[in-house]
């Protein structure tokens, strides 16, 4: 079986892609291509909007070459989103292209960065070659490539969680997997599609939640005031210690059962509950994203500030997605922000 192709991207100033090409299939090609790359540029294969394709070619790469002569903004800005995926990358510069007076960022300058001589080929495949080589062979073994945004993250942008990601998650793993379920009836009879049942031992039957009870079930999310309230540790104690008076139950699908937490309100409506415990990745997730290592790096205030952005995304997602839902639905879903269980009476 032939082994995958990998793909080196080159970049820089479009207005003159003689003078990129003869980088690309000249320079570029002569070092990569004995190590299974293909070579493509901007313009090559290009259906439709250019700027689709170029996003789509960055993400695709294995490797970027970007020429930053005369410190062009969309190289950079190409080079930017580049390097949010943390992958393997080499910024030149062609000395007949840069005049004195031009300076490289400093924040680029000081990683994998090359002057070459573009009119003379053979020397310039010489001062690339032992550093794209160095790359190639690191490619299939490092988690990510240093660049700024991968020093300053300690990761990948595009690795780390963030609010909104997470919410979307949270829609589509959860929401949209549930909210169905428990409201959703057969056209042919009416009957509910799937039924909800007590979580018991074995040896006991568990009850079943009649139609009656189905026709006024709601589902209500909490969403904590404080990122440590959506641990597992923190909702299973919250649980036991009676702020939450819930009892298991489980929608019987048929795969394996899915399981929920049930509340019975004074008028005995049933209301599902959940905590979204998938908020509890979010304190990790800014870690990385400021760099912190340890939270006396960064002030309480700051700190608090940034959890409390992230949740307000969260919440707004989640808020966004209920509007989606209510005509539908009639507003037996609810989503509670800023929920704190220790202002809650048992």
């Amino acid at each position: 079986m032939n082994e995958l192709k990998k793909r080196c991207f080159v970049i820089g100033p479009m207005a003159d892609m003689d003078r990129l090409d003869k980088l690309a299939y000249e320079v570029i090609k002569p070092i990569v291509e004995p190590y299974g790359f293909d070579i493509i540029t901007p313009l090559e294969g290009v259906d439709g909007h250019i700027m689709h394709h170029v996003l789509l070619e960055l993400e695709r790469a294995d490797l970027l070459i970007a020429d930053l002569s005369g410190n062009n903004p969309n190289v950079m800005y190409e080079l930017g989103i580049y390097h949010s995926f943390g992958k393997a990358y080499l910024a030149l510069k062609d000395d007949n292209l840069t005049s004195d007076k031009e300076k490289t960022p400093f924040d680029i300058q000081s990683y994998r960065f090359q002057n070459i001589n573009l009119n003379d080929i053979s020397n310039s495949i010489t001062i690339l070659k032992p550093k794209i080589l160095n790359l190639v062979k690191r490619i299939d073994f490092e988690d990510y490539f240093n660049n700024p945004v991968t020093d300053f993250y300690q990761s990948p942008v595009t690795e780390i969680p963030t609010a909104v990601g997470l919410a979307k998650n949270y829609e589509k793993n959860f929401l949209n997997q549930i909210i169905p379920l428990v409201f959703k009836k057969n056209e042919r009879d009416e009957n509910f599609m799937v039924e909800i049942k007590e979580d018991v031992e074995e040896q006991k039957i568990g009850r079943v939640l009649s139609d009656k009870e189905r026709n006024i079930l709601k589902v209500r999310i909490l969403i904590p005031s404080e990122l440590e309230y959506a641990t597992h540790e923190n909702i299973t104690h919250f649980k036991e210690d009676g702020v939450i008076k819930s009892n298991n139950w489980v929608i019987n699908r048929k795969t394996r059962p899915f399981g929920i937490s049930m509340i019975f309100e004074d008028d005995y409506c049933p209301v599902i509950i959940d905590i979204p415990s998938v908020l509890s990745t979010l304190e990790e997730s800014i870690k990385n994203r400021r760099n912190i290592r340890e939270l006396q790096q960064i002030s309480k205030r700051d700190w608090e500030e940034l959890k409390k952005k992230e949740l307000e995304r969260f919440a707004g997602k989640c808020l966004r997605y209920k509007e989606n839902l209510a005509i539908r639905y009639k507003n037996r879903v609810e989503i509670i922000t800023n929920w704190d269980p220790y202002k809650v009476s048992k």
